[in-house]
């Protein structure tokens, strides 16, 4: 992704921040979309269990290292984190007052990806199975997942706008960006359906 798109998306979550009343704290809070919530963190935080949710996570600064069982992980702006079923992640955050970890959490119903990973197995047979321990992987974001998710933040600020703009938002397009492209997806989901 290139540095000039990082910035844009760093300083527009700042604003959301601020607008969420987050700005000069550690919180995360539900935003007016149901299912997404944004985050900001203000200090590093030693390894410590945490339960994640089902969900993606992006981050649009700051980074955190996690761990399942032996199998170690991280995720920041380059790299979103799936969890495709509720776990017990422990996990190390890098993130200072002066550069906060700031990032979104939004959910994904478990039986609508189970549908969209079905579907995808019947049109294309050979798509493959990934490594995923326990539900949780990581993926490599691409420049129109984070346009998308600029224009997501934008947008988050104005209750109209929301609304308008992003009424019915179904987050499994980002799945599917993220599965096309790896399948890593196929045998967490028919494990966890």
């Amino acid at each position: 992704m290139n540095e000039k798109l990082k910035q844009q998306l760093a300083k527009t979550a700042k604003t959301l921040c601020e607008y969420y009343g987050i700005a000069d704290q550690t919180n995360r809070v539900d935003t007016i979309l149901p299912g997404v919530r944004i985050f900001r963190i203000d200090r590093y935080h030693k390894l410590a269990p945490q339960m994640y949710e089902q969900g993606i996570v992006i981050i649009f600064q700051g980074n955190k290292i996690g761990y399942v069982n032996q199998h170690q992980f991280g995720y920041d702006v380059e790299r979103c984190l799936i969890v495709t079923t509720p776990y017990p992640i422990s996990c190390e955050t890098f993130a200072s007052p002066e550069m906060p970890l700031m990032g979104i959490n939004i959910d994904l119903d478990i039986n609508v990806i189970s549908e969209l990973v079905s579907l995808m197995q019947l049109e294309h047979p050979c798509w493959k199975t990934g490594d995923m321990r326990c539900g949780v992987a990581t993926s490599q974001m691409t420049e129109p997942m984070y346009l998308c998710m600029l224009e997501l933040l934008s947008v988050l600020h104005n209750p109209l706008d929301t609304k308008s703009t992003w009424y019915g938002f179904d987050p499994t397009f980002l799945l599917l960006f993220i599965a096309k492209r790896t399948g890593i997806f196929t045998g967490a989901l028919l494990r966890a359906g």
